[in-house]
């Protein structure tokens, strides 16, 4: 089975990456891909239950206006946990901090 963390500002439903990432992972045999998601924020949108009747794990992390120390140790313990196969970011200027943590 390949795990894939996708990390992604949220999953409101008026996104079109998001609403990309479900209906691919909606045709995507979920016996031998998983999605799980990292969200940003307390707010983080109304296609997480969606995402998780597929049989993916949400989590939210502390946004990083809030704290960037925070949310970079967050999302580092989430891929640190998970053992991830790949490591997929969805936000241009936060990649230069996380694929260097997803790389380690």
């Amino acid at each position: 089975m390949i795990r894939v963390l996708q990390i992604i500002a949220s999953l409101e439903g008026s996104g079109g990456v998001q609403k990309r990432l479900l209906d691919n992972y909606m045709n995507m045999n979920r016996n031998e891909v998983v999605f799980d998601f990292i969200v940003h924020g307390h707010d983080s949108g109304e296609l997480i239950p969606i995402a998780e009747n597929m049989g993916s794990k949400v989590f939210i992390v502390t946004p990083k206006k809030e704290s960037l120390c925070r949310n970079l140790l967050e999302i580092a313990d989430v891929m640190k946990c998970g053992h991830y196969d790949i490591v997929q970011c969805h936000m241009e200027q936060a990649s230069a901090f996380i694929i260097p943590i997803a790389i380690k």
